[in-house]
């Protein structure tokens, strides 16, 4: 079982966000990143991504599955990256549970494409930074540091144990 605590505080950073930066590790051990948008984050702390079974990112999965997920929240103001093991899933009942009509963008043929298929990566941590204040906020305490010389205050930092 998930830390749910935990799992509750992503999901709440993670809110409004659907596209992350993906990292794997090529053969040479070299980091590959692509933006991906992921379907969902499920009650045992699995993010899916739709992908076709016969891309790059498999065949860099099948060789180590550890990646790690960047989120980018600028209307918030926060920034998450998680760690997670990640595997190939043909999972046909969880694919027509995430099916969105934006997925015939990059699967035209639908749930019908023979190489749709799924990423299921199992979240283990994560980490965070959030200052949750506005434009306006940060633009005043970034002056009233410079102002006064004393550090920025960047909000809160965290690390969370999936």
């Amino acid at each position: 079982m998930k830390n749910q605590e935990s799992l509750e505080k992503l999901k709440d950073l993670l809110e409004g966000t659907r596209i992350c930066m993906l990292s794997t590790y090529n053969e040479d051990k070299r980091i590959h990143t692509r933006p991906m948008a992921y379907q969902d984050i499920d009650e045992n702390g699995t993010i899916y991504f739709f992908t076709n079974e016969y891309s790059s990112k498999i065949d860099e999965i099948s060789v180590n599955n550890e990646i790690n997920i960047s989120f980018t929240n600028t209307d918030k103001n926060n920034y998450v990256v998680i760690k997670a093991d990640a595997k190939l899933s043909k999972d046909r009942a969880k694919m027509e549970e995430l099916f969105n009509p934006m997925i015939k963008v990059w699967f035209p043929e639908g749930l019908e494409d023979p190489n749709i298929s799924l990423i299921k990566a199992d979240l283990k941590s994560a980490e965070y930074w959030d200052t949750t204040s506005s434009k306006m906020v940060f633009l005043f305490n970034a002056a009233k540091a410079l102002i006064t010389g004393e550090p920025y205050n960047e909000g809160e930092h965290g690390k969370l144990d999936l």
